[in-house]
């Protein structure tokens, strides 16, 4: 994949994305041409063991937990994917009746999400535990961080590209 960049200036330059798994365009402006990075929440899918997050117990207010999560969300994960992402229910509703039955899978996902998750419900009673899951689970942390090829060039959460290589050219 090419990316052709424009400057105001009238100066140009091209990034050539090689091994393309991954990516999201929209025309816009960008401002400076960011540094392919191996750390970003958008590759946690492949850096990151998942693991599934259960709780035993109901929160005195299960809305309260789910705007605590949210704020969680932001934090650690920041714009690059909705807070209701790895929730085990459809919405926002169906995950609060979740937690009012006492017991349950609360949310599956990358471990730096969930183990923050974690800490949110069990501020609010919930006992929460991990479990890890998904087809990686065999595996050490260190199996799927070196089985993770790509990097992420990424400029907004609806402009970005996971590639294994990027080739920057001024033109």
């Amino acid at each position: 994949m090419l990316l052709r960049f424009r400057h105001e200036s009238g100066a140009s330059r091209e990034v050539l994305c090689r091994s393309v798994e991954q990516f999201s365009i929209e025309l816009s402006e960008v401002g400076r041409i960011p540094e392919p990075v191996r750390d970003h929440p958008l590759l946690w899918y492949c850096s990151e063991p998942t693991y599934d997050l259960y709780f035993a117990a109901a929160p005195a207010n299960a809305y309260a937990l789910i705007g605590d999560v949210a704020g969680t969300h932001e934090a650690s994960v920041g714009i690059w994917f909705p807070f209701t992402r790895w929730f085990t229910k459809p919405n926002v509703s169906a995950q609060a009746e979740l937690l009012r039955q006492g017991s349950g899978c609360f949310a599956s996902g990358p471990r730096p999400a969930i183990e923050a998750y974690q800490k949110t419900l069990g501020s609010h009673g919930c006992r929460p535990t991990l479990l890890r899951a998904g087809h990686c689970a065999d595996l050490t942390d260190d199996n799927i961080r070196s089985s993770c090829t790509v990097s992420a060039l990424a400029f907004h959460s609806r402009f970005y590209v996971l590639a294994e290589t990027f080739t920057d050219n001024a033109i």
